[in-house]
């Protein structure tokens, strides 16, 4: 409200906004972790870390399962954790899954694989977060530049700002995409 321009992007929500209404026992926002730490062609060892809050005044013990699920939908590894949480604070899970045989994310092949944790309290779900990752390998040295999966990739890009112009600040999804 009041006078403003289409150049100040403090004046009100421009972008998509959710409200996400959790159980008292939940997984915070940012609070599941994957990492690829190891990656061959025969096999991919990935590390999950998957935070759980405790928002009530007891202590709680909640029960999480971690999935690992390819990009069909096939759960490929599972493995259980038990949390006993004190009141007011947070507890962590971390797990290693071994993958064999991975399908590569690259830019030309973007297959991705989902970390599916699910907190239950006395065997109902509570809570679930579906993390989606690609499994590769990456590293930069000064002969190469980036190497993605042992083949180097040229990395491309640009300075974008937010605003579309005459248009404002607002995040409208075909002037985004226009952008591109």
């Amino acid at each position: 409200e009041g006078r403003n321009s289409r150049w100040y992007t403090g004046s009100g929500i421009y972008r998509n906004a959710w409200l996400n209404v959790t159980d008292p026992v939940h997984i915070p926002q940012w609070g599941v972790f994957v990492t690829t730490p190891h990656v061959t062609r025969k096999e991919a060892v990935v590390n999950i870390a998957a935070s759980v809050d405790n928002r009530l005044q007891d202590a709680v013990t909640r029960n999480v399962l971690i999935r690992i699920v390819d990009a069909n939908g096939r759960s490929l590894n599972r493995i259980t954790a038990r949390l006993n949480i004190k009141p007011g604070d947070t507890a962590a899970v971390q797990r290693t899954i071994r993958i064999p045989k991975p399908k590569l994310w690259s830019p030309d092949n973007p297959v991705q694989y989902s970390a599916v944790i699910s907190v239950y309290r006395d065997g109902k779900l509570t809570g679930q977060n579906t993390t989606r990752f690609g499994i590769r390998s990456i590293h930069f040295d000064a002969l190469q530049g980036f190497v993605l999966n042992g083949k180097r990739l040229l990395l491309k890009g640009g300075s974008v700002h937010h605003d579309n112009g005459i248009i404002g600040a607002a995040a409208i999804d075909r002037a985004e995409i226009r952008k591109v």
